[in-house]
Protein backbone atom coordinates (compact mmCIF):
# COMPACT_ATOMS: atom_id res chain seq x y z
CA UNK A 1 0.00 0.00 0.00
CA UNK A 2 2.74 2.23 1.09
CA UNK A 3 5.33 1.53 -2.04
CA UNK A 4 2.80 1.52 -4.76
CA UNK A 5 0.36 4.36 -3.38
CA UNK A 6 -0.28 6.01 -6.49
CA UNK A 7 -0.90 2.46 -8.24
CA UNK A 8 -3.78 0.24 -8.49
CA UNK A 9 -1.76 -2.58 -7.23
CA UNK A 10 -1.37 -0.45 -3.91
CA UNK A 11 -5.17 -0.91 -2.98
CA UNK A 12 -6.39 -3.98 -1.09
CA UNK A 13 -8.24 -6.47 -3.31
CA UNK A 14 -10.77 -6.43 -0.22
CA UNK A 15 -10.71 -2.35 0.20
CA UNK A 16 -11.43 -0.48 2.48
CA UNK A 17 -13.46 -0.62 6.38
CA UNK A 18 -15.58 2.09 5.06
CA UNK A 19 -15.98 0.99 1.72
CA UNK A 20 -17.36 -2.15 2.87
CA UNK A 21 -19.59 -0.30 5.43
CA UNK A 22 -20.84 1.77 2.60
CA UNK A 23 -22.01 -0.85 0.03
CA UNK A 24 -25.90 -0.99 -0.41
CA UNK A 25 -27.24 -3.87 -2.12
CA UNK A 26 -28.65 -2.52 -5.79
CA UNK A 27 -25.02 -1.42 -5.86
CA UNK A 28 -23.80 -4.52 -5.14
CA UNK A 29 -26.14 -6.46 -7.19
CA UNK A 30 -24.94 -4.07 -10.02
CA UNK A 31 -21.63 -4.62 -10.08
CA UNK A 32 -22.41 -8.63 -9.49
CA UNK A 33 -24.51 -8.64 -13.10
CA UNK A 34 -21.63 -6.17 -14.56
CA UNK A 35 -19.26 -9.36 -13.48
CA UNK A 36 -21.26 -11.84 -15.13
CA UNK A 37 -22.13 -10.63 -18.05
CA UNK A 38 -18.65 -8.43 -19.00
CA UNK A 39 -15.75 -10.14 -17.25
CA UNK A 40 -13.12 -12.41 -18.96
CA UNK A 41 -13.56 -16.12 -17.43
CA UNK A 42 -10.89 -18.12 -17.76
CA UNK A 43 -11.35 -21.90 -16.85
CA UNK A 44 -8.81 -23.95 -14.90
CA UNK A 45 -9.33 -28.09 -14.96
CA UNK A 46 -7.24 -30.78 -13.38
CA UNK A 47 -8.58 -33.95 -13.52
CA UNK A 48 -9.67 -37.26 -15.19
CA UNK A 49 -12.99 -36.26 -17.08
CA UNK A 50 -12.50 -35.11 -20.79
CA UNK A 51 -12.09 -31.67 -21.20
CA UNK A 52 -14.86 -31.10 -23.26
CA UNK A 53 -16.76 -32.39 -20.85
CA UNK A 54 -16.10 -30.17 -18.18
CA UNK A 55 -16.15 -26.86 -21.03
CA UNK A 56 -19.85 -27.84 -21.74
CA UNK A 57 -20.60 -28.75 -18.56
CA UNK A 58 -19.73 -25.30 -17.58
CA UNK A 59 -20.88 -23.48 -19.96
CA UNK A 60 -24.60 -25.19 -19.78
CA UNK A 61 -24.74 -24.21 -15.86
CA UNK A 62 -22.68 -20.04 -16.72
CA UNK A 63 -25.89 -19.88 -19.37
CA UNK A 64 -25.32 -17.62 -22.51
CA UNK A 65 -23.06 -14.62 -23.26
CA UNK A 66 -22.35 -12.40 -25.95
CA UNK A 67 -19.50 -13.34 -28.11
CA UNK A 68 -16.75 -11.29 -28.04
CA UNK A 69 -13.71 -9.92 -26.62
CA UNK A 70 -13.47 -9.37 -22.82
CA UNK A 71 -11.06 -6.43 -21.09
CA UNK A 72 -8.15 -7.43 -18.84
CA UNK A 73 -7.18 -5.03 -16.47
CA UNK A 74 -2.96 -4.08 -17.64
CA UNK A 75 -0.30 -3.24 -14.94
CA UNK A 76 1.90 -0.72 -15.03
CA UNK A 77 5.41 -1.72 -14.83
CA UNK A 78 8.51 0.66 -13.15
CA UNK A 79 11.80 -0.23 -13.75
CA UNK A 80 13.10 2.08 -11.54
CA UNK A 81 11.42 4.31 -8.44
CA UNK A 82 9.25 6.90 -9.35
CA UNK A 83 11.38 9.40 -6.72
CA UNK A 84 14.83 8.24 -4.71
CA UNK A 85 14.40 5.74 -2.01
CA UNK A 86 12.34 6.79 0.86
CA UNK A 87 12.23 5.18 4.26
CA UNK A 88 8.66 4.28 6.28
CA UNK A 89 8.58 4.18 10.93
CA UNK A 90 5.50 3.08 11.92
CA UNK A 91 5.12 2.15 16.01
CA UNK A 92 3.29 -1.10 17.16
CA UNK A 93 3.05 -2.66 20.96
CA UNK A 94 4.91 -5.34 19.82
CA UNK A 95 8.30 -6.30 20.89
CA UNK A 96 9.35 -7.79 18.11
CA UNK A 97 10.24 -5.03 15.32
CA UNK A 98 9.82 -5.85 11.44
CA UNK A 99 12.03 -4.63 8.79
CA UNK A 100 10.79 -4.70 4.93
CA UNK A 101 12.80 -3.17 1.90
CA UNK A 102 10.74 -3.33 -1.79
CA UNK A 103 12.48 -2.92 -4.40
CA UNK A 104 11.80 -1.98 -8.52
CA UNK A 105 13.18 -4.52 -11.13
CA UNK A 106 11.23 -4.15 -14.26
CA UNK A 107 11.35 -7.74 -15.09
CA UNK A 108 8.27 -9.78 -15.18
CA UNK A 109 6.98 -13.20 -16.39
CA UNK A 110 7.26 -12.01 -19.72
CA UNK A 111 10.38 -10.59 -20.00
CA UNK A 112 13.77 -12.80 -21.41
CA UNK A 113 15.24 -11.83 -17.90
CA UNK A 114 12.40 -13.57 -15.85
CA UNK A 115 14.29 -17.05 -15.45
CA UNK A 116 17.62 -15.24 -14.03
CA UNK A 117 15.56 -13.26 -11.66
CA UNK A 118 14.13 -16.01 -10.12
CA UNK A 119 17.92 -17.20 -9.76
CA UNK A 120 19.10 -14.18 -8.21
CA UNK A 121 16.33 -14.33 -5.86
CA UNK A 122 16.85 -17.46 -4.69
CA UNK A 123 20.09 -16.93 -4.27
CA UNK A 124 19.50 -13.43 -2.62
CA UNK A 125 17.17 -14.69 -0.24
CA UNK A 126 14.68 -17.31 -1.56
CA UNK A 127 16.23 -20.72 0.11
CA UNK A 128 17.94 -21.55 3.86
CA UNK A 129 21.09 -21.47 1.83
CA UNK A 130 20.76 -17.85 0.90
CA UNK A 131 22.68 -15.12 0.92
CA UNK A 132 20.52 -13.05 3.41
CA UNK A 133 19.73 -16.45 5.47
CA UNK A 134 23.48 -17.46 5.83
CA UNK A 135 24.96 -14.13 6.67
CA UNK A 136 22.60 -11.51 7.93
CA UNK A 137 20.29 -14.71 9.78
CA UNK A 138 23.07 -17.33 10.63
CA UNK A 139 26.69 -15.72 10.64
CA UNK A 140 25.57 -11.93 11.93
CA UNK A 141 22.34 -12.57 14.17
CA UNK A 142 21.16 -9.61 12.50
CA UNK A 143 17.39 -10.74 12.34
CA UNK A 144 15.32 -13.87 13.21
CA UNK A 145 14.53 -14.41 9.60
CA UNK A 146 14.81 -13.18 6.49
CA UNK A 147 13.76 -14.10 2.93
CA UNK A 148 13.09 -12.39 -0.39
CA UNK A 149 10.36 -13.03 -3.15
CA UNK A 150 9.24 -11.17 -6.23
CA UNK A 151 5.84 -10.66 -7.86
CA UNK A 152 6.41 -11.59 -10.96
CA UNK A 153 3.38 -9.45 -12.83
CA UNK A 154 4.31 -6.27 -11.43
CA UNK A 155 7.95 -6.38 -11.51
CA UNK A 156 8.50 -6.08 -7.45
CA UNK A 157 11.39 -7.92 -5.16
CA UNK A 158 10.37 -7.40 -1.38
CA UNK A 159 12.18 -8.59 1.44
CA UNK A 160 11.11 -9.39 5.05
CA UNK A 161 13.00 -9.53 7.97
CA UNK A 162 12.26 -9.97 12.01
CA UNK A 163 14.33 -8.17 13.90
CA UNK A 164 15.36 -6.02 17.13
CA UNK A 165 14.40 -2.43 17.48
CA UNK A 166 18.25 -1.91 17.89
CA UNK A 167 19.49 -3.85 14.75
CA UNK A 168 17.40 -1.70 12.55
CA UNK A 169 20.27 0.40 10.90
CA UNK A 170 22.82 -2.59 11.03
CA UNK A 171 20.21 -5.49 9.12
CA UNK A 172 19.33 -2.71 6.68
CA UNK A 173 23.12 -1.82 5.28
CA UNK A 174 23.63 -5.60 5.63
CA UNK A 175 20.61 -6.76 3.39
CA UNK A 176 21.58 -4.01 0.87
CA UNK A 177 25.49 -4.76 1.11
CA UNK A 178 24.60 -8.46 0.09
CA UNK A 179 22.63 -7.33 -2.94
CA UNK A 180 25.15 -4.69 -3.64
CA UNK A 181 28.01 -7.64 -3.71
CA UNK A 182 26.05 -10.05 -6.13
CA UNK A 183 25.51 -6.92 -8.46
CA UNK A 184 29.60 -6.40 -8.18
CA UNK A 185 29.55 -10.36 -8.82
CA UNK A 186 30.17 -12.19 -5.82
CA UNK A 187 27.83 -15.13 -6.99
CA UNK A 188 29.79 -18.13 -6.82
CA UNK A 189 29.27 -21.24 -8.85
CA UNK A 190 28.13 -23.28 -6.07
CA UNK A 191 25.59 -20.66 -4.81
CA UNK A 192 24.25 -20.38 -8.45
CA UNK A 193 23.69 -23.76 -9.04
CA UNK A 194 22.28 -23.94 -5.49
CA UNK A 195 19.58 -21.86 -6.37
CA UNK A 196 19.08 -23.41 -9.31
CA UNK A 197 18.19 -26.87 -7.87
CA UNK A 198 15.85 -24.59 -4.97
CA UNK A 199 13.96 -23.15 -7.93
CA UNK A 200 14.09 -26.56 -10.45
CA UNK A 201 12.66 -27.75 -7.09
CA UNK A 202 9.95 -26.16 -6.57
CA UNK A 203 8.54 -25.91 -10.01
CA UNK A 204 8.75 -29.91 -9.99
CA UNK A 205 6.85 -29.46 -6.70
CA UNK A 206 3.84 -27.28 -8.67
CA UNK A 207 2.87 -30.42 -10.80
CA UNK A 208 1.55 -31.94 -7.45
CA UNK A 209 -0.53 -29.49 -6.75
CA UNK A 210 -3.81 -28.69 -8.44
CA UNK A 211 -4.01 -25.37 -6.29
CA UNK A 212 -0.52 -24.31 -7.59
CA UNK A 213 -0.88 -25.40 -11.13
CA UNK A 214 -4.23 -23.36 -11.26
CA UNK A 215 -2.16 -20.20 -9.79
CA UNK A 216 0.43 -20.69 -11.50
CA UNK A 217 -1.80 -21.20 -15.01
CA UNK A 218 -4.50 -17.93 -14.04
CA UNK A 219 -1.43 -15.37 -13.83
CA UNK A 220 -0.29 -16.87 -17.11
CA UNK A 221 -3.55 -16.02 -18.16
CA UNK A 222 -3.65 -12.56 -17.15
CA UNK A 223 -0.19 -12.31 -18.27
CA UNK A 224 -1.35 -13.60 -21.88
CA UNK A 225 1.54 -15.52 -21.50
CA UNK A 226 1.18 -19.82 -23.06
CA UNK A 227 4.39 -21.11 -21.73
CA UNK A 228 4.12 -23.57 -19.13
CA UNK A 229 5.99 -24.89 -16.30
CA UNK A 230 8.51 -27.51 -18.84
CA UNK A 231 9.04 -24.22 -20.47
CA UNK A 232 10.19 -22.46 -17.60
CA UNK A 233 12.12 -25.27 -16.24
CA UNK A 234 14.52 -24.92 -19.49
CA UNK A 235 14.78 -21.55 -19.28
CA UNK A 236 15.96 -22.14 -15.61
CA UNK A 237 18.68 -24.26 -16.40
CA UNK A 238 20.02 -22.48 -19.21
CA UNK A 239 20.41 -19.50 -17.41
CA UNK A 240 24.31 -18.69 -17.22
CA UNK A 241 26.29 -16.61 -13.74
CA UNK A 242 25.87 -13.40 -16.19
CA UNK A 243 22.37 -12.89 -17.02
CA UNK A 244 21.38 -13.74 -13.30
CA UNK A 245 24.08 -10.71 -12.43
CA UNK A 246 22.58 -8.57 -14.83
CA UNK A 247 19.19 -9.12 -13.32
CA UNK A 248 20.78 -8.48 -10.16
CA UNK A 249 21.84 -4.88 -11.40
CA UNK A 250 18.19 -4.57 -12.51
CA UNK A 251 16.96 -4.20 -8.55
CA UNK A 252 16.49 -0.53 -7.41
CA UNK A 253 15.42 0.15 -4.02
CA UNK A 254 12.16 1.97 -3.65
CA UNK A 255 10.72 2.03 -0.34
CA UNK A 256 12.04 0.86 3.18
CA UNK A 257 9.50 -0.12 5.73
CA UNK A 258 9.95 0.03 9.37
CA UNK A 259 7.02 -1.63 11.69
CA UNK A 260 9.41 -0.61 15.26
CA UNK A 261 8.05 -2.97 18.47
CA UNK A 262 7.61 -0.42 21.46
CA UNK A 263 5.91 -3.07 24.38
CA UNK A 264 7.46 -2.61 27.16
Amino acid sequence: ELMCADEAFGQSELGTVDGARAIRPDALYKVYAQALTGACVELFYCGAMEPAAVENAFAEAWGAREAGDYAMPSTRVLARPAGGPRTVVEEMDVRQGKLSLGFRTGITGADEAYPALMLFNAAFGGSTSSKLFMNVRERLHLCYYASSSIERQKGLLSVSSGIENSSYDAAREEILRQLSGVQQGGLSDDELESARRTVLSGLQSMQDSPAQLENFWLSQSVAGLEWGLDDLSKRIRAATRDEVIAAANQVRLDTVYFLKGVAQ
